[in-house]
């Protein structure tokens, strides 16, 4: 299938995994914030007209609504710089909020990102369970081709208070009619800060790894990023996802 990104035709190649290649750098875990990558901070409301992202080439710089390249709850912004055009998600809930981005149409730089922020206090629970589920989006770049394709999915996170552990899935995942393979998000330590982080992969042999962080009285929201990487680095993966129990 083919996907626009502002009238540049984008080829969705058909990798039923999908991920990320080699300059992938470590999840940074702050108090109330996960980061990962080029992006450092995005700062905005979804619906408004403009946002401003920072880390991405060009420094602190505003990006414009593109509704439809809208991906679920998150909400789309773009800029275009010397011909290279950058896109930044934003999602936002009442207690967190997930953003991700990168290079769309130069996409064989590697330059992505995601920041996942807490935005109300926590009450970490200390027994009992809980299930999260909500929404994730992503954007795949193929190394080889430069291109790029938005892939969206549905997000399952299971947390243990009693034992301190995070596992979860990533299914439904598809980039329009082309269907990925699903993702699991492998048991992790879940600290007494509510921030979690893993390893991810699928039955296609792809890995990467997952973070998040949780938010709200009784922990009723999670927000978390991905990052994926194909084998030899044709393609690599970036995402987020924004949950609640």
């Amino acid at each position: 299938m083919r996907s626009k990104f502002f009238g540049i035709a984008i080829m969705s190649i058909a990798i039923s995994g999908c991920g990320g290649g080699g300059g992938a750098l470590p999840v940074t875990l702050g108090p109330t914030t996960v980061t990962k990558n080029n992006l450092t901070n995005v700062v905005g409301t979804v619906g408004n007209a403009t946002i401003v992202a920072s880390g991405l080439p060009g420094g602190a710089a505003t990006y414009t609504s593109t509704p439809a390249l809208n991906n679920g709850p998150f909400a789309a912004y773009s800029r275009t710089v010397g011909g290279t055009i950058y896109i930044v998600y934003l999602a936002q809930d009442s207690g967190v909020e997930a953003s991700f981005g990168g290079e769309v149409n130069n996409a064989g730089k590697g330059v992505r990102g995601t920041v996942i922020k807490r935005t109300a206090t926590l009450v970490l629970p200390t027994t009992g369970t809980a299930s999260y589920n909500g929404s994730y989006a992503g954007i795949v770049q193929t190394t080889a081709t430069n291109d790029s394709f938005a892939v969206s999915g549905n997000v399952n996170i299971q947390a243990n208070f009693a034992t301190n552990r995070v596992n979860g899935t990533i299914t439904n995942r598809n980039s329009g009619a082309t269907p990925f393979a699903a993702v699991t998000l492998s048991p992790s330590t879940l600290d007494t800060s509510g921030r979690y982080a893993g390893s991810a992969s699928n039955t296609l042999g792809t890995t990467g790894t997952y973070a998040g962080i949780l938010a709200g009285g009784s922990a009723n929201q999670t927000a978390g990023v991905l990052e994926l990487n194909t084998a030899g680095g044709v393609s690599r993966e970036t995402g987020a996802f924004i949950a609640r129990r």
